[in-house]
């Protein structure tokens, strides 16, 4: 069973988003997952779209209830592997939301690592703050 939460961001928290080195505009509002078993929440999944060249991805990143990384990958990936199989994910496994690094090169594995820090910041705003 699961609780979705709307991620819908006010003024001040994009103002905090920008300092923490991320632009929000109101196309980032999105749903948190919760998962929910025995009325406790489990941990949490948001999914956010990231931008490559001229393209847009969407990715996946999954917590547990401390707000670690339990997940991350990229959904719709049509079969391709580097987005499939980038080290992007694997980086982030087992950190704290606010522990992710804010990524700043203009590869593929940045891009994708770029969409899982707004997913991070956008859960450290919404359940941290």
């Amino acid at each position: 069973q699961y609780k979705p939460l709307d991620a819908i961001l006010t003024d001040a928290e994009r103002a905090r988003a920008a300092e923490l080195g991320l632009i929000l505009s109101s196309s980032d509002d999105t749903t948190i997952y919760i998962p929910v078993a025995e009325g406790r929440a489990q941990g949490t999944a948001i999914i956010v779209p990231t931008q490559f060249e001229e393209q847009t991805l969407f990715v996946l990143l999954a917590t547990d209830r401390q707000l670690k990384v339990t997940a991350a990958q990229a959904i719709h990936t049509q079969g391709r592997d580097a987005l499939e199989n980038s080290p992007a994910y694997a980086q982030v496994v087992g950190l704290a939301v606010e522990d992710l690094p804010r990524p700043e090169g203009n590869s593929l594995d940045e891009a994708l690592a770029r969409g899982l820090y707004k997913a991070a910041t956008i859960l450290r705003l919404r359940l941290k703050s």
